[in-house]
This record gives C-alpha cells, structure tokens and sequence, in this order.
C-alpha cells in the first residue's frame, strides 16, 4: 500500500527536499504540495492524503491553525510538523492540536520518514524529542493556565 502525502512549506528549497525525499521511498507518494495556508487549503479539498507534513510559520497564516482544520476534517489524518522552532509553546500546540508527530528541521531525514510512516498508522499517538520534558515544564509551571481562546485574545490586545 502507498502512503500518499501532501507537503506545506513556504520554502520552496525545504518543500522540494523534502518532497524528493518522501518520493525517495518506495511506499511513501507526494500527491500534492503547497506554499502557503490558502494553497494548502486548496490542495487538500483536491488530494485525499494519508499524511500531511506541514511547517508552522507560513506568510499567510499559522500552518498549526491548517492542521487543526485538516484534523477535524479528518480525523485518522496522519500529520507531521516540521518545524525550526524548538520550544515548549510550539511542541504543545502540536500536541493539543492532535498531530502526529513534531520533527525539527534540523532531524536527520530518516527521522522525517519514520515520523511520516508513524503518522500513517497511528495518527492519534503522537511523539516529539523533548515531549516528557515540555510536559514536566508546563505541569509545574507557575503560570495561570490558560485556554486557547483566552491565549489568543491576550495576543490581539498585545
């Protein structure tokens, strides 16, 4: 069976590595890649994919709020971060959001596809390096808590 995959990364030299790179592997197949929130939209109402990889900052948007939507579009949607951000905010947003799996940009590339493989038969366990460690860190944090709703409206008043 082909795992089929979509990409989303504004870089096009990153997007297209990692690209050549998933279609290096005989059962892995990029059906659609995209630059851009509005393009990834776009590209996964046109492909059914059993993997999204995707980047955080985009020029038009978060890629975390896409996969969101991509997540309760479809909800055995494998997805895959790939990131150069490597913080605790990050790497628990994409836990709470329900992706896969967080690989930073600066992994190894069999890192990337195993992540990917992972994602396509378990995309509700998700795993991270440092994942124990954020967890400990946001647990005794002495910080309120607070939702996602009120996070973001603290950043529209900033």
């Amino acid at each position: 069976m082909s795992i089929n995959v979509m990409v989303i990364d504004d870089h096009t030299l990153v997007r297209e590595a990692v690209c050549r790179m998933i279609d290096s592997e005989p059962d892995l197949h990029v059906v659609g890649q995209a630059g851009s929130v509005s393009e990834g939209r776009t590209q996964l109402a046109l492909h059914p994919i059993h993997v999204l990889v995707i980047d955080v900052s985009m020029p038009d948007g978060s890629g975390l709020t896409l996969a969101r939507a991509a997540r309760e579009a479809s909800p055995r949607l494998g997805i895959v971060v790939l990131t150069m951000h490597n913080d605790d905010e990050t790497l628990l947003e994409a836990l709470d959001l329900g992706a896969s799996a967080l690989v930073l940009k600066s992994a190894p590339s069999d890192e990337v596809i195993a992540a990917v493989r992972r994602a396509a038969v378990a995309p509700d366990a998700f795993m991270a390096t440092g994942l124990a460690e954020a967890l400990r860190r946001r647990s005794s944090s002495d910080k309120p808590k607070l939702t996602p709703r009120e996070t973001e409206v603290l950043d529209r008043l900033v």
